[in-house]
């Protein structure tokens, strides 16, 4: 069967050492989801500067150049990059809106995974989910994750 648990219910802690976390309380054999998210300040790292550099990939003048930055110029979630992401990403730099829609401030990619298409990122799913079948008694390998903050094309957010 498959199992849904808050956090609440079990335990996460994080081990200072070596930066991993320990899930405790799951009972072993069951299926689990297990997905991640970061939300936060919005316009963190949002600036005019973006606003050019996704002008400039519309315009075809210096498009972007990563499947990383696509994504983060996605500021409406549609899976594309058009003036709405700069109406949206301008409307929070104005304090018009204080956070995105229909996503949270950060994407999380497995840092392993490989785009089939990097000039278009959203071909297939983006993996921000790991399935875990028959919870083992060991420990369940978490992958590095690459964090991506939607709106910030020149890499100035603060994680």
């Amino acid at each position: 069967t498959d199992a849904t648990v808050s956090i609440d219910e079990i335990g996460l802690n994080l081990d200072a050492d070596n930066g991993t976390y320990a899930i405790s309380g799951l009972p072993f054999g069951q299926n689990f989801t297990l997905s991640f998210s970061k939300d936060g300040d919005d316009i963190n790292g949002v600036s005019t500067l973006d606003l050019i550099l996704i002008s400039q990939h519309i315009l075809g003048i210096s498009p972007l150049d990563n499947p990383y930055l696509r994504i983060a110029a996605d500021a409406n979630n549609s899976q594309s990059i058009t003036t709405l992401d700069l109406i949206q990403l301008q409307k929070l730099i104005l304090n018009l809106d204080v956070e995105l829609p229909d996503q949270d401030s950060w994407r999380l990619i497995p840092a392993n995974h490989t785009f089939i298409n990097p000039e278009n990122p959203w071909a297939e799913p983006l993996p921000e989910v790991l399935m875990v079948d028959d919870l083992p008694a060991q420990a369940v390998q978490l992958p590095d994750m690459i964090a991506v903050k939607i709106g910030d094309i020149n890499g100035s957010a603060l994680p």
